[in-house]
């Protein structure tokens, strides 16, 4: 009886650091999502909880392990609590490891020889953070986002702003500025749970066989690495529009 009692604790320990994981996660998200916290701060709760739930997870499979040897004690809390810190663990992995060989980079673009320019949104005045130089932010691009280039689409110019800032309304974006006479769209879109913000501006200039060419940035208001989530959301938007 004594031993069950024993194991019963470790069990509520190893479930109780279980919880306390995702607390912090979802908490620290939620808030940052609100704007109670800055947006990177949340983000950042993700990794502060990291270490904890392996902690939680190693701690959680002692005490099943020991269950085991010891006369198949029951460990049910602690199997929980494995599950829970292990699942959280998985969950990290599948947010970082896809992007681990991304540069950090923040500012994407279908030109960076003349990358289209705000003139609502104010562009961050660290925006070369994390690459110290623009050449070297350059060489990163090409090397990461290569495949990202101008599109050519069948409307004119103010047709195809129209049509932008439709489907921007469509993704939820917040417009701040159309002027289809000059080819120009401005909006803040946004990423993941966070709501993290980035700033989007589309250039449409006539195309000299027909039609328009559109080239599009996208830039992160924090960080030093989006991700990937800038070129994705090119990609996406570039297709989509071209498929209107």
């Amino acid at each position: 009886m004594r031993r069950q009692k024993v194991f019963a604790a470790l069990g509520l320990i190893a479930l109780i650091i279980s919880v306390a994981v995702w607390i912090l996660a979802i908490g620290g998200a939620t808030a940052a999502r609100l704007d109670i916290l800055p947006k990177i701060d949340g983000f950042r709760g993700l990794f502060y909880a990291a270490p904890l739930a392996a902690f939680g997870a190693i701690f959680a499979l002692l005490v099943l392990i020991a269950g085991r040897i010891m006369q198949r004690v029951s460990v049910r809390r602690a199997l929980v609590g494995l599950l829970l810190s292990a699942g959280f663990l998985l969950l990290v992995a599948i947010v970082i490891l896809p992007t681990r060989d991304l540069p950090p980079l923040h500012d994407i673009t279908t030109d960076t020889a003349n990358p289209p320019q705000f003139t609502t949104l104010p562009l961050r005045e660290d925006n070369l953070a994390g690459v110290d130089t623009l050449a070297n932010w350059r060489r990163l691009h090409e090397d990461a986002y290569g495949d990202l280039d101008s599109v050519i689409v069948p409307m004119n110019v103010a047709d195809t702003i129209d049509r932008a800032a439709a489907l921007a309304r469509e993704k939820g974006w917040t417009i701040a500025a159309v002027d289809p006479a000059a080819g120009r769209l401005e909006a803040t879109a946004y990423a993941s749970y966070l709501r993290f913000e980035d700033d989007v501006v589309l250039r449409v200039t006539p195309a000299p066989g027909g039609g328009s060419v559109v080239d599009m940035r996208s830039v992160s208001r924090v960080g030093a690495s989006d991700l990937g989530k800038n070129a994705e959301r090119i990609r996406d938007f570039l297709r989509d529009l071209a498929a209107a």
